[in-house]
This record gives C-alpha cells, sequence and structure tokens, in this order.
C-alpha cells in the first residue's frame, strides 16, 4: 500500500461510518491497521464471492485453495504451530439472504447472491499482508491476525448499527500465518467459537500490500512520441 493509504489508514482507524440507522465503527488493536475502504488494499493475490458455491451447504475446506486460500475445522492450536489462543473453528456455511447487506454499502463494498455463515479460519499458500471483506449487519464482529510463528498480531474489529461495509486489516508487511472471522474478541482473551451473534460477511479479499499502477492512456504514446522527435534531432545534427 502506498504512503498516503497507510496514512488514511491510521487516520482512519476509528472512523465513524454513516448507517442507515446510526453510525458503525471500525477499530483497530495490536500491530495491525485497520482499513475502511476497498481501495486501501493492495492489488489482490486472491478473491473469494462464494456466488460459485451452492447455497445452503457447507464449504470445502478447498474451495478456494487454487486462490491461496484454505478453511479450517479444529482447535486454534492444530491449525498453525505456535498459537495458543483458545477455541475451535469450523468450516462455514454458504447461504443466500440478502437483508444482511443493506444498501448503501460502506467502504467501497459490494457483495453478491451468496455470502458466509460463521466467518472461518483461514491460512494461505502465499505471502499476506492484507485481508478484507464485507461485514453485515448482525452484531459485533472482528478479525484476528497471527503471524507465521503463531504470534498475535492484532485485531479489527466492526461495531454495526444499521449498516454493512467493507472492514479490512493490515498488518504492514509482516505475513499471516492464520486469520480468524468471528464474534468473539480473540486479542482480548475470549475463546474463539461460532455462538453468539451469527457471523454474517461476504467478499473476502487478500493481498500483500503491492500496488499496481496503471500508466495514464496517453502515456506511452507521448513516451513514444518524445523518443521519436529525439531522433530525428540526432539525426540532423549528424546531418549538418
Amino acid at each position: 500500500m502506498t504512503f498516503a493509504g497507510r496514512l488514511l489508514s491510521a487516520l482512519a482507524a476509528a472512523l465513524v461510518l454513516a448507517g442507515s440507522a446510526g453510525a458503525s465503527t471500525i477499530t483497530s488493536v495490536g500491530a495491525v491497521t485497520a482499513l475502511t475502504h476497498g481501495s486501501q488494499m493492495g492489488a489482490a493475490l486472491g478473491t473469494a464471492s462464494f456466488d460459485t458455491l451452492t447455497a445452503n451447504t457447507v464449504i470445502a475446506a478447498d474451495a478456494y485453495a487454487a486462490s491461496g486460500a484454505t478453511f479450517h475445522s479444529g482447535p486454534l492450536g492444530s491449525i498453525l504451530a505456535g498459537v495458543t489462543a483458545l477455541g475451535t473453528a469450523v468450516l462455514p456455511s454458504v447461504v443466500a439472504y440478502p437483508g444482511y447487506f443493506p444498501a448503501p454499502i460502506g467502504g467501497g463494498g459490494t457483495v453478491g447472491g451468496n455470502y458466509l455463515f460463521h466467518g472461518g479460519v483461514l491460512t494461505f499458500s502465499q505471502t499476506v499482508t492484507q485481508f478484507g471483506l464485507v461485514f453485515s449487519t448482525n452484531g459485533t464482529q472482528y478479525i484476528t491476525a497471527w503471524d507465521m510463528a503463531g504470534g498475535l498480531i492484532g485485531q479489527v474489529r466492526w461495531v454495526p448499527d444499521g449498516a454493512a461495509s467493507f472492514v479490512g486489516i493490515d498488518t504492514g508487511g509482516v505475513a499471516i500465518g492464520m486469520l480468524s472471522i468471528g464474534n468473539d474478541d480473540v486479542h482480548g482473551g475470549v475463546a474463539y467459537g461460532i455462538g453468539g451473534s451469527t457471523i454474517i460477511a461476504d467478499s473476502y479479499a487478500w493481498s500483500d500490500g503491492s500496488a499496481t499502477v496503471p500508466l495514464p492512456a496517453g502515456l506511452p504514446l507521448l513516451g513514444g512520441a518524445l523518443a521519436a522527435a529525439a531522433l530525428l534531432r540526432r539525426r540532423g545534427s549528424t546531418r549538418g
């Protein structure tokens, strides 16, 4: 992510989002930055919209393995060595009901026909330092990240008030070894689980933080024209 993007992230760590019924908040704790707009994400290494999956089924652990993400079930410490946080992951369910994502969705977020119940715990086959999704209106929800050695990096919290929004986490270049999406304050010592308000989210994306900056459309033509002009000047001076 660019310096400007990181500055925007830091300033917006406690951003108040306008919602249909009030105001929603995104905050961070630990050595992470909360991302409050999809534009703060680098070029995506992979995405998961869940729209190609069958609704009302449990997601396969390897449904997005080809894109670099694997879902897990079981005790957190069995998923990544070194993790000391308590709790047990389950494979999320794919569902289709749009009522949890009222328009307009904040932070430039978009959703499709399917989304996930129960968030999930993921690992990545690539170096991932950013993760984002669209959180629903359904209660306080968290994104928690651990490093490759199982150390807790930090956590982002979403507290909705009648709104849905893009929410993301940026580890500042530290590779994510494991990531959980849930409704428990794992950073605060609460065991991870799926009890309580249902974890409802959509449009997952992960990145290494690098940005692809396209050239302006006319810049290649301008560069060619300048090179041609320089060549003509050199030829003219040689003839003289």
